[in-house]
């Protein structure tokens, strides 16, 4: 499982720094100039659930727009079981069709004194208005040991 880790990392390091951005502004139907932003800050509300067991959970998310079909960010989340849960991760999206947006992303789950690695894999599809959005969202993630875990939830954004 670290070296799953380990590779998507540099995996996602890689893609950031080889893919050169390119410009996201384009035509909608009308013919009038679509603008993309390449920065979006998101503030996650919903739920987790492990086994027979579920809680609240809230985070903050960034992303970045490589191009219209990479982006890469980070995320950190928070749910209140018997102790603190705090999880981390840099994602790597993925913009295969108009507002759906897929992610894969390393992290690292730390609940009280204990750190174990995860992968979380992920769907949500982005409701625009202008610069603002909301995306319902459902993830899994997979935890060194076997855990598995179901993230889901709204994500609140705003692009610039």
């Amino acid at each position: 499982m670290k070296k799953l880790i380990v590779i998507m990392c540099v995996l996602t390091f890689a893609l950031s720094i080889g893919l050169v951005p390119v410009d996201l502004r384009g035509e909608d139907e009308q013919g009038t100039e679509a603008v993309e932003y390449r920065h979006r800050l998101e503030l996650f509300l919903g739920g987790t659930h492990e086994g027979s067991q579920g809680d609240f959970a809230t985070g903050m998310s960034y992303g970045y727009r490589i191009s219209k079909l990479f982006g890469v960010g980070g995320f950190i989340e928070y749910t209140r079981k018997e102790e603190d849960v705090w999880t981390f991760g840099v994602p790597l999206y993925v913009y295969p069709y108009q507002g759906v947006r897929l992610l894969l992303a390393p992290g690292l789950e730390r609940e009280g004194s204990k750190n174990e690695f995860l992968v979380r894999l992920g769907i949500a599809y982005e409701f625009e208005i202008d610069r603002w959005s909301i995306a319902p969202e459902f993830n899994i993630d997979l935890v060194e040991g076997g855990r598995r875990v179901l993230v889901y939830g709204l994500s609140f954004g705003y692009g610039f």
